[in-house]
């Protein structure tokens, strides 16, 4: 059994976009590796990085749907500024999230 390779600053890649959280990071590295596996090579470079985060989001979409359907509406605001760059708009929606 071989071992697999990154390229210089991929597995920091796959630590920035998953935060280390650990369902993301596993949806990740699997499908990383799956994709390595079909291309029959054993070096990770951050376009095979890429393919794996897009298949990821398909792969992980259960987590995704899961995370949404069990937040309220103002954790919803903060999610959706969050993945807008608005961050500094998500004070308001915590203070109501806050006082439930």
């Amino acid at each position: 059994m071989s071992a697999l390779h990154y390229e210089p600053g991929v597995v920091d890649a796959i630590i920035a976009l998953t935060h280390c959280q650990p369902c993301l990071l596993q949806a990740v590295a699997s499908d990383l590796v799956h994709y390595l596996n079909a291309q029959k090579r054993q070096t990770a470079t951050m376009a095979d990085l890429d393919v794996a985060v897009a298949k990821a989001l398909v792969t992980a979409y259960p987590y995704f749907h899961n995370n949404w359907a069990e937040c309220s509406d103002a954790e919803r605001e903060v999610l959706r500024a969050l993945t807008t760059g608005m961050a500094e708009t998500i004070a308001a929606p915590l203070e109501i999230a806050a006082r439930r």
